[in-house]
């Protein structure tokens, strides 16, 4: 298997990953997504995320 392939494969991987998690935050109720918030609040992931989804949001407003 050369390296086109492995980076095509773990592509593959990471899109499956990614559509997991946003489908599992989906379902959490208004309380454990509290928890979750916290906890990424704890080492700074929470303004990481803010920052991304405040951008994706924008660019999805320009998009309609």
């Amino acid at each position: 298997m050369n390296i086109k392939e492995i980076t095509q494969q773990n592509k593959s991987k990471t899109r499956a990953s990614t559509a997991f998690i946003a489908e599992s935050i989906r379902r959490l109720d208004a309380s454990e997504l509290a928890k979750l918030v916290t906890e990424l609040c704890e080492d700074n992931m929470g303004s990481k995320l803010q920052t991304a989804l405040s951008f994706e949001n924008l660019d999805k407003q320009f998009r309609e």
